[in-house]
């Protein structure tokens, strides 16, 4: 019973914290993108898709690990991100495979999967950011719990959960603690209100035999 209790405690801890890690994630990615920053974390990153160019490859709205990629490596056939010149997107990411290698991996023609056509514009190897390694579904999945209409309230009762299951034990000694110091102070005033009234009752009993001596004087 007290295996299986233990078992229990650990399975919620590693819960909480695959959850928190998966928030820090989520909130890592987004704010990156709000900035428009591409921020590795040694050579690997992770980007936020937005639309269905790469569908069915890469959905809409899919987390991508992608990897730092030296330009003279990259083959056609990968799907690499890179910074667009294309005057209708200029100086967003983009994220396409290659369909073919212009010079000496100078530039690259690039298609989404769910395109047509290829790009007009060329994308230059000084603008690449990375090759894509996968897609990650489940980071993906809990992004777009996050960024649905109830995720935030959802993410702030999990911060709160979170909170309260660090804190708790703290808070509870800390009430404990000043249960015992308010009995303490009780227990104390008692026994001072008690030794003056023995104290009263002392010299009250003192004071009968003088009295008693004088009277039958």
């Amino acid at each position: 019973m007290k295996l299986k209790k233990i078992a229990k405690t650990i399975g919620n801890i590693l819960g909480y914290v695959v959850m928190a890690v998966l928030i820090a994630i989520t909130a890592f990615v987004m704010i990156s993108n709000a900035r428009g920053e591409v921020p590795f974390l040694g050579k690997y990153s992770v980007m936020w898709v937005l639309t269905e160019s790469m569908e069915p490859e890469i959905p809409a709205r899919s987390n991508i690990l992608i990897e730092k990629a030296d330009p003279s490596t990259l083959e056609v056939g990968d799907i690499i991100v890179f910074i667009s010149d294309d005057p209708s997107i200029k100086g967003s990411r983009n994220t396409h495979r290659i369909v073919e290698i212009i010079g000496d991996h100078e530039e690259f023609v690039t298609k989404g999967d769910h395109n047509v056509i290829a790009d007009q514009v060329n994308a230059r190897a000084e603008n690449v950011v990375g090759k894509v390694v996968r897609t990650l579904p489940v980071l993906t999945r809990f992004s777009r719990l996050l960024t649905a209409p109830t995720g935030l309230v959802m993410m702030i009762a999990f911060i709160l959960v979170i909170l309260m299951v660090m804190y708790l034990p703290d808070m509870k000694k800390a009430t404990e603690d000043t249960e015992k110091e308010v009995k303490a102070e009780h227990d104390k005033m008692i026994d001072e209100m008690v030794a003056k009234q023995v104290e009263y009752l002392k010299s009250l009993d003192a004071k009968k035999p003088a009295d008693t001596e004088e009277k039958t004087e």
